[in-house]
């Protein structure tokens, strides 16, 4: 009881019990409890740490839960009882006593001066007497920070440091955003973020967004690596692409580049084929350059104007080269050159021209041959064969001819047949050069 000693009267009797709680109304911050006489109690207040009242709800308190134990003032009429509204009050919570004599109830081991909050579900918060910090709402979502603490165990001796462990994460400010995500029903992970550059944009941010992660790596059609970049309007409310960025998990890189209107206006792609590269290079939405590479060696380069193909060139390990010029897509010439130095031309499929090792040329017309020179045309060589290269026939020198025509003479009477020329044709009339059939 309280006694008051000046008067000589008893203030208010008092008595503790023991009670379960039995329910509790939330609403109303009281619980119904069943204390060990058999007696119940209902809407009964607790104690809490601290708490003050009418005002913003500040303070530390609780919701005890079902089936606790709690410790309970009974207290009769008088000044307390007025001013509480209630007899009775909870003081607090306690566990009973285990088989083993202990009283731990369930709860974590802490050092002494340790202090730590925990829900039913098992997240909580521990603060330590080493300085260090515990929030933990799962296995795979806790913050753990460690001061100066020289606490090897837990931070391997390292001093401040900010320990996150987690399966999907998301930052979310007002310059940007930072994402993890874990998609747990694949094997899809990835990390996606978002700055605003608002140092330079205040109303209208330019916008960089990517994506990175790891996938299934027998599915090359993933990305690994996404960055996107936007321009901003009405206060950052329109968004304009203005570039990407992309590395998928087969190698495959893109980078494009977009206007103001969202056109494609170049492109850049490398590609990893079965083995081979490939880069491309697109300008105002056509392709203007590709270029492949293979592990042994081989490498075409190709150029295109309006989408369609002008040039390419070919060249293999040995250090062969083929190169074909075309119009509107149309060859119409090709040279070949060999690792031997031989080389093949062709012009329009109609005219070949083909030179060999030993440097020989032939040249190969499907049609009529027209040679026509303005000045002097020199064929200067050993020899020239007309025809057929099985040509062997001599040709006439004209002017030795001529001067031997002209002045020959014969013996004989009218009529009668003449004698043999007395000065035979000279060998030298005849060309050792130009011989034809």
């Amino acid at each position: 009881m309280i006694y008051n000693k000046d008067k000589g009267e008893v203030l208010m009797k008092t008595s503790f019990t023991i009670a379960r709680v039995t329910h509790v109304n939330k609403n109303k911050y009281t619980v119904d409890l069943k204390d060990i006489e058999g007696r119940s109690f209902y809407n009964v207040p607790f104690l809490t740490p601290y708490n003050k009242p009418l005002t913003n709800g500040q303070g530390i308190y609780q919701m005890p839960e079902r089936d606790s134990y709690a410790v309970v003032l009974l207290f009769g009429s008088g000044m307390l009882k007025k001013d509480f509204g209630k007899s009775k009050i909870v003081l607090g919570f306690y566990s009973p006593i285990d088989e083993k004599g202990s009283y731990d109830g369930g709860r974590d081991e802490i050092q002494p001066g340790d202090i730590n909050l925990k829900t039913l579900f098992g997240n909580r918060i521990t603060l330590r007497t080493d300085g260090s910090i515990e929030f933990k709402a799962s296995d795979q979502a806790q913050i753990h920070l460690y001061p100066e603490s020289g606490n090897e165990r837990d931070s391997y001796g390292y001093d401040n440091l900010l320990r996150i462990l987690l399966e999907n994460f998301e930052l979310v400010s007002s310059g940007g955003m930072l994402e993890q995500k874990v998609n747990k029903k694949s094997s899809d992970t990835y990390l996606s973020f978002e700055f605003r550059d608002k140092a330079l944009y205040p109303e209208n941010p330019r916008i960089i967004r990517g994506r990175m992660g790891f996938q299934d790596p027998l599915d090359g059609t993933k990305s690994f690596f996404v960055l996107d970049s936007f321009d901003t309007e009405s206060d950052g409310e329109e968004e304009t692409h203005r570039y990407h960025y992309e590395w998928e998990n087969d190698g495959h890189i893109i980078i494009k580049h977009f206007d103001i209107d969202e056109i494609e206006r170049y492109h850049f792609e490398i590609t990893d084929i079965g083995k081979k590269t490939i880069i491309k290079h697109n300008e105002n939405g056509e392709k203007t350059y590709q270029k492949e590479l293979s592990p042994m060696g081989h490498k075409t380069v190709e150029h295109f104007d309006g989408g369609e193909i002008e040039y390419r060139k070919n060249t293999d390990p040995s250090g062969a080269t083929r190169m074909e010029i075309f119009d509107a897509g149309t060859l119409v010439y090709e040279r070949f050159v060999g690792s031997d130095g031989s080389s093949t031309e062709n012009i329009d499929d109609e005219v070949t021209i083909e030179k060999t090792p030993a440097g020989d040329i032939d040249v190969y017309a499907s049609g009529d041959v027209t040679v026509t020179v303005d000045g002097t045309a020199v064929v200067n060589c050993d020899d020239i064969k007309l025809g057929s290269d099985m040509a062997s026939e001599q040709v006439l020198l004209g002017n030795l001819f001529e001067d031997h025509y002209l002045n020959h003479t014969h013996i004989g009477n009218m009529g009668s047949p003449t004698s043999p020329l007395i000065e035979p044709p000279n060998p030298a009339y005849l060309s050792d050069i130009t011989k034809s059939d």
